[in-house]
């Protein structure tokens, strides 16, 4: 997106895979490589962002899916970007953590709720939002970090909001197709969650990753209504780096209680 002046810049975001996020006073922007040019990619000024945080590109085919997740927030969005704008697609948040996060502003001393205010007026900021920072609310033991994640399967994109026990699917145009009920929850199950969802590239069927003991499970995901299937036990205790290709799983593994060298290990899927 050319411009004829220059951009006056309010703010610059690099998150962890070097992708920046521009905001001026003219409006907010991805940072794109387009053919060895930088292009400027427009963010609709609808679009609100509740945390100061940068956004994240995810690239698979034509469809370019973003996200503006923080570890230390409870909520973020999925936006579908087209052409040169982004398109809200969805939302999640973790509606009672949310609530205690936004409380922290009553927990302050006066000084504190006026330097919250300040910061308000000169960021744009919720000050409840800002006060949860100050009092350090996403280091506390009460906090943990959303794990919604998504994936492209064939002409679809599944978005899973564990939080409220559900599968949510859309079309490649971020259209809401159907949405389902889910059992992934970790309180369901007597196996333990792992908050890992693999994804076979080549088959493009999804698994839940859980540890039942110190033994690794996987179980396939059915699409079409969001249940599990059956249970996969992998060979060796526990299990790091899991990955599935072809029908394959892969794993890292090291025999328990050994000062031996750690293997890679490679089994059929049922």
């Amino acid at each position: 997106m050319p411009f004829e002046n220059e951009l006056v810049v309010l703010n610059l975001h690099k998150d962890e895979f070097y992708q920046c996020f521009l905001q001026t006073l003219k409006g907010r922007f991805f940072i794109t490589d387009v053919n060895e040019e930088i292009e400027l990619v427009g963010v609709d000024e609808g679009v609100d962002f509740q945390s100061p945080v940068p956004l994240s590109l995810s690239v698979n085919g034509d469809i370019k899916l973003v996200n503006n997740f923080d570890p230390t927030f409870p909520a973020f969005e999925y936006y579908l970007m087209k052409e040169d704008s982004l398109r809200l697609m969805c939302s999640i948040e973790d509606k009672l953590l949310m609530h205690t996060f936004r409380a922290q502003y009553r927990n302050l001393i006066p000084r504190e709720k006026l330097n919250a205010y300040r910061m308000e007026l000169k960021t744009g900021i919720d000050k409840e939002i800002i006060s949860g920072y100050m009092n350090g609310f996403h280091n506390s033991i009460l906090f943990e970090p959303l794990y919604a994640p998504s994936f492209l399967v064939h002409d679809s994109i599944y978005v899973f909001n564990l939080v409220e026990e559900k599968m949510m699917v859309y079309n490649i145009e971020g259209a809401l197709q159907r949405e389902v009920g889910t059992n992934i929850n970790p309180s369901r199950q007597r196996s333990k969650f792992q908050n890992r969802i693999i994804q076979d590239d080549i088959t493009g069927e999804l698994y839940a990753q859980y540890l039942e003991g110190r033994t690794g499970v996987l179980r396939r995901i059915e699409l079409s209504s969001g249940e599990l299937g059956e249970f996969q036990n992998l060979t060796y205790d526990y299990p790091e780096r899991v990955e599935v290709y072809a029908d394959e799983v892969y794993y890292l593994y090291r025999p328990f209680r050994t000062p031996q060298k750690t293997y890679i290990y490679k089994e059929n899927l049922n």
